[in-house]
């Protein structure tokens, strides 16, 4: 009996002291967890990986998508996907490997496979926030955008009924809110998740986008800043702020984000922007051939390579790449205007022009073809079909400060006065006209007449020519810089 009475007191014992140790193992899986995270959050990646491999409990799976992450932020894209495959070997229903596999299969040019991968979460009546916008933003890359509105509603919906409580899901209804054209509401989303988590450096990387994508550079570089205050080895926010800028400063950033990820496809697409700029079209070449060779499916380093091939009538080339586009992406408007901005930087407006209308006509909610069309008609003193489109753009999306400035400055020329000679029309605020004319006149005629001989070039004309008493118009007026931000 007494034999007996043992026994079942160790039973209880036992399952105590295993009872005791899963609550220890949580509590070091917990510490490592938030150790690891703060390492990530400040640069620190090589010890973010050391805490991240310790964890061997319950927090394995969390483990193994911020590894994933931090493999990936410094351009280990195999061994970050290579992480979430041994993971799902044992654990194939976890969501949350399966979304972070995803993310590397679409990095590195498998955009299919990674929508394969996501669908069966995607369709689940209970799918995560992150996994239906994630999912959307693959369909989209496709030229599925149809099908991608779908997602990106359902998760608005949940955020509308109060189902929405982490940051995490809070960033994703922002995103699912930008791509839905509702850029007031994805403003609020992100300032309401910095609001309750200061230091979540996804949420001021995407909310910097946000800003870049309407020329808000300066409300972009305040986010940008942000995150690398924190954290100066971020790349997105290096690539971010080099986007934000122009020249030197740029390449900077440039330079620091690829000495942390040597292979990043945004960094070397924003590197190769810079060098079509400065006409090194081989430089920019080889950047964008390491961009693609990391992801051949990446539209924006086939849109440089695309815009390369155009200014330097490589028609043959250039047939190769959109044919490419027009299956990897289909109706994709965002292709042909950054060309078509590409050949307008390079004073080709007639390239710019023709690009423009493709963009348009492949996509004619594509609201920002419609500003770079009218821009570069403009710019080819097509002013009342270049406003037009400039309206039409700012109508659809009335946050580019882009149109809106520029449109203000039309406002302005209304006002001039116009003055003719032989072969130029002069435009100049009214109060400058009359002093100005006398002089003016005859320096154009002496102008026209040794400059047409010594460069035996004969221009089209009229010659168009803009006098601005603002500084600020004219830098809108020929470089489409804003003249203010705003801050939504």
């Amino acid at each position: 009996m007494q034999r007996l009475l043992s026994t079942f007191l160790l039973i209880p014992l036992s399952a105590g002291l295993i009872c005791l140790v899963l609550f220890e193992s949580a509590l070091s899986d917990d510490s490592l967890l938030k150790r690891a995270h703060k390492a990530s959050q400040v640069g620190n990646y090589e010890e973010a990986l050391r805490l991240y491999r310790a964890v061997t409990g319950a927090g394995r799976g969390t483990a193994v998508v911020g590894a994933s992450r931090t493999l990936a932020m410094v351009g280990d894209y195999r061994q970050a996907e290579a992480l979430c495959r041994d993971y799902l070997s044992a654990f194939a229903k976890d969501d949350r490997v399966h979304a972070q596999l995803a993310e590397i299969l679409a990095l590195t040019g498998r955009s299919e496979e990674a929508i394969q991968l996501l669908q069966p979460f995607a369709g689940d009546p209970e799918a995560a926030v992150p996994i239906l916008v994630q999912f959307g933003e693959l369909l989209r890359l496709r030229g599925r955008s149809a099908e991608a509105e779908g997602y990106f509603e359902q998760a608005v919906a949940r955020f509308d009924q109060g189902l929405v409580f982490e940051v995490e899901d809070v960033v994703s209804v922002a995103e699912a809110s930008r791509a839905l054209e509702r850029y007031q509401d994805a403003n609020a989303l992100f300032r309401e998740a910095a609001r309750i988590e200061p230091n979540n450096l996804k949420a001021h990387v995407s909310w910097g986008n946000l800003f870049l994508e309407k020329y808000n550079e300066a409300e972009a570089r305040h986010s940008f800043e942000h995150v690398l205050k924190q954290n100066e080895k971020h790349v997105p926010a290096l690539v971010g702020m080099a986007q934000s800028l122009q020249g030197r400063g740029a390449f900077e950033f440039l330079d620091a984000a690829l000495a942390v990820n040597s292979r990043s496809v945004p960094a070397l697409v924003a590197r190769a922007g810079l060098l079509i700029a400065d006409k090194r079209y081989d430089s920019a070449g080889q950047a964008l051939q390491l961009a693609l060779e990391v992801n051949a499916e990446s539209a924006d380093a086939l849109a440089l390579k695309a815009a390369i091939a155009y200014l330097l009538d490589e028609q043959e080339t250039f047939g190769e790449i959109e044919a490419r586009i027009a299956v990897l992406s289909r109706n994709n408007g965002r292709f042909y205007a950054r060309i078509a901005e590409i050949c307008g930087r390079s004073y080709r407006f007639d390239l710019a022009v023709r690009m423009a209308r493709k963009a348009v006509a492949v996509d004619p909610g594509y609201w920002n073809g419609h500003t770079v069309l009218g821009m570069n008609l403009l710019r080819l003193g097509r002013e009342a079909e270049g406003r037009a489109h400039l309206e039409k753009g700012f109508q659809g999306d009335p946050f580019n400060l882009r149109a809106m400035n520029m449109l203000e400055v039309l406002d302005v020329l209304d006002g001039f006065e116009t003055r003719r000679t032989e072969h130029f029309v002069v435009r100049m605020h009214p109060a400058d006209a009359d002093i100005l004319w006398p002089y003016l006149k005859p320096l154009l005629t002496e102008a026209w007449n040794s400059l047409t001989a010594k460069y035996d070039f004969t221009p089209r004309t009229p010659v168009l020519i803009e006098i601005f008493n603002d500084h600020e118009d004219f830098a809108v007026r020929t470089r489409a810089c804003p003249k203010s931000a705003i801050c939504w």
